[in-house]
């Protein structure tokens, strides 16, 4: 009777730490970019993964920039950055800055339903008037969630 002895190479099965649809943060040296994973590559034997998505930031003016990052170089993102990188997005879209509010948006302040008056160029206080109501404030913009931009308003 013959034995035989065979070395078999087995591959490692690599489990990314993330799916796609979910929020990655990238670090940069002095920035962070964030994107939500629409597709994942795995770019070698050796077990590299890269994670592409439209990447963005504060300083991004634009919704982003579509690309490939490295896995390893990449964390998931806290539900506050992907929060405040969503809404950024949203105004981006519409080529306002972020937190960017023009007299007519319709906002709410999570206790009424408000209608934006004015921006303070220097201070960034958002001035608004409370629907059906004659009563006005001042509210930082962050306190603020858009319901609908003025331009999007029909009539």
């Amino acid at each position: 009777m013959k034995v035989t002895l065979v070395n078999i190479n087995m591959t490692e099965i690599i489990a990314p730490f993330i799916a796609k649809g979910e929020w990655v943060a990238f670090e940069g040296k002095d920035y962070t970019m964030f994107a939500a994973v629409e597709d994942i590559a795995f770019i070698d034997q050796n077990g590299g993964i890269a994670l592409y998505g439209t990447w963005g930031n504060e300083s991004v003016m634009s919704v982003g920039d579509k690309g490939w990052q490295f896995a390893d170089q990449c964390r998931k993102a806290t539900e506050d950055e992907q929060y405040w990188e969503e809404r950024r997005r949203v105004f981006a879209a519409k080529g306002r800055k972020n937190n960017e509010f023009h007299p007519g948006d319709f906002v709410s302040n999570d206790k009424r339903v408000l209608t934006v008056q004015h921006q303070d160029s220097e201070t960034g206080l958002v001035a608004v008037l409370v629907n059906n109501s004659d009563e006005r404030f001042q509210i930082d913009p962050k306190e603020l969630e858009i319901y609908f931009f003025a331009e999007d308003m029909a009539g």
